[in-house]
């Protein structure tokens, strides 16, 4: 079992006022289902601040499937390459759209310690967007919109060494 920290914030510009909204639930729950595989879980619920009150603006999951490439780079060296595909449904309850996004994470695991790693990675992904207001989301009118992030999340596996 794997569990760690990804926090999230982001700037959207379909959104009717400057604001910014963070992940207040940047949860990570990992299965690991084989040596170098495993299954995770992350929840979203997302509070948005600025451009009036801050409020909770959506809320969803993601789910992803992870791949350690452990040896990939000489075995006992501290960084490791991995990457994920996800998943990912959020409904936003203020600018009223679900929102379903597939995205790819190649990243770099930094082992700290046996248990515990840092991992840096890339997030491009492409969105479908739909609901009242789910093409203004999307800035276009199929609905689709491709995207991409940085993300940094740090990480404890309870059970088992890393790598």
């Amino acid at each position: 079992m794997y569990i760690g920290v990804k926090p999230r914030s982001d700037y959207n510009p379909y959104e009717k006022s400057s604001s910014t909204s963070v992940n207040i639930l940047p949860f990570i729950y990992e299965y690991r289902h084989e040596e170098y595989k495993g299954i995770q879980v992350r929840p979203i619920l997302d509070l948005r601040f600025g451009g009036g009150a801050s409020q909770i603006s959506a809320f969803g999951l993601t789910g992803a499937y992870n791949i350690y490439f452990s040896d990939a780079i000489k075995r006992n060296y501290f960084i490791k390459p991995n990457a994920a595909a996800a998943l990912t449904y959020s409904y936003n309850r203020l600018d009223e759209f679900n929102g379903l996004s597939l995205s790819l994470e190649p990243s770099i695991s930094i082992l700290a310690n046996p248990n515990f790693l840092i991992t840096a990675g890339l997030n491009p992904s492409l969105s479908y967007f739909i609901g009242k207001n789910g093409k203004a989301a999307a800035g276009n009118s199929s609905g689709f919109k491709a995207d991409w992030g940085f993300f940094l999340h740090l990480g404890y596996n309870m059970f088992s060494v890393m790598y």
